[in-house]
């Protein structure tokens, strides 16, 4: 283990060696490049996406790398990670830049989705291995449930951030408020997601029995990600002074939308029907907020509008990655996993997640078994 002990370094827990994360930023930085030089922000996050599946940590140091374009300023320290809580020397870019920071917020949780989707193949792999009441974890109802809650978050996490993506790449007025509202739902997202599978891990998560010992560390570096990452510990904060320019739920307000899912989930419908009514609601409260009191000071009843904001904007972009991907085979287009994403959704509106139906249970647990099948 090499710790620098200087007052301006930041915690930047790095697993594999400097020359690998140069390396992997570098390839990162080149995959995402565009003929005039700048990066493609989905492009990037896609790249970074199996580092990230590799050693969340990891990926950190090798975002820095690719953001810096492939030679950060700082120096890059091989450490033990966050379990020893060591440091490593200041080697993230200079996030004074409103772009780089708008870039940040929406890459590195976007690429981060590749860790928890390492945890949902890990605990598929043990939720099929382990012996319990003369089946597998798998066949028990309360395991299923947990699993397809995790897939659940992770569609929700994956459609907010590849919305994010594309508003920052096309650098309108609200890019900044895009990335600073899922640089703080997305690792939440994921959060949850990995919490649920901490629980399916059961005594496993604590005694790290080989080879599951990986479920436990993504949990402690997603948990981890807004004090690890500049500018995602704050992300609600900059998201406050855009509340009253939020132009609420626009995909679910549309009717071809609505009356897609109508047709192709209809059990989704009352549920979209609810967070569009609660969208409208909601922009009309964050129009006469005082944008003098936006600040870090700012009520508590406005971070938690600021909170509900962010949730129905994942509603919004969930249903629009539904729309364009409808009919095509995986989660994407699967108006069952829609549903799931919907009621997760809406349970973090109203504070209740009831549990989810059967049939939308059975399918996320098909869909989680497939991605640990491809892994």
């Amino acid at each position: 283990m090499i710790t620098i002990p200087v007052p301006s370094a930041r915690v930047v827990p790095v697993i594999s060696g400097a020359a690998d994360l140069r390396t992997s930023g570098a390839a990162a930085a080149a995959a995402a490049a565009r003929p005039d030089g700048s990066l493609d922000p989905a492009r990037l996050a896609a790249a970074l996406r199996p580092v990230f599946a590799r050693d969340a940590a990891a990926g950190v140091g090798a975002t820095w790398v690719a953001l810096a374009g492939g030679s950060p300023a700082g120096d890059l320290v091989v450490t033990s990670g966050l379990r020893e809580g060591s440091f490593a020397t200041d080697a993230a870019p200079d996030h004074a830049d409103p772009r780089l920071l708008a870039l940040t917020r929406a890459v590195v949780p976007a690429a981060a989705i590749g860790a928890v989707e390492t945890a949902v193949a890990a605990s598929v792999a043990y939720a099929r291995a382990r012996r319990l009441y003369g089946g597998c974890v798998l066949d028990i109802p309360h395991a299923r449930a947990l699993l397809a809650a995790a897939v659940a978050d992770l569609r929700a996490a994956d459609a907010l951030s590849a919305a994010a993506l594309h508003e920052v790449d096309a650098a309108g007025p609200a890019s900044t408020a895009s990335a600073a509202l899922a640089g703080h739902l997305v690792p939440v997202l994921l959060a949850d997601a990995v919490q649920q599978l901490s629980v399916l891990a059961g005594s496993t998560f604590y005694a790290r029995i080989e080879p599951f010992p990986v479920i436990e560390k993504i949990v402690r570096d997603i948990a981890a990600l807004p004090l690890l990452v500049p500018g995602l510990g704050a992300a609600l904060v900059d998201a406050l002074p855009a509340l009253p320019a939020w132009s609420g739920t626009t995909v679910l307000d549309d009717p071809a939308v609505r009356a897609a899912i109508d047709r192709d989930a209809p059990r989704a419908g009352p549920l979209v029907a609810e967070l569009a009514a609660a969208g409208e609601v909601q922009r009309g409260i964050a129009h006469d907020l005082d944008r003098a009191a936006l600040g870090l000071d700012a009520p508590a009843a406005t971070y938690d509008l600021a909170l509900r904001v962010a949730v129905l904007t994942a509603a919004d972009a969930a249903a629009a990655a539904w729309s364009a991907a409808r009919g095509r085979p995986g989660p994407a287009g699967d108006p069952l996993a829609l549903e799931a994403v919907m009621r997760r959704l809406h349970g973090r509106l109203v504070r209740r997640h009831p549990p989810l139906p059967a049939a939308v249970v059975a399918r996320l647990v098909e869909h989680a078994e497939a991605l640990a099948d491809s892994s």
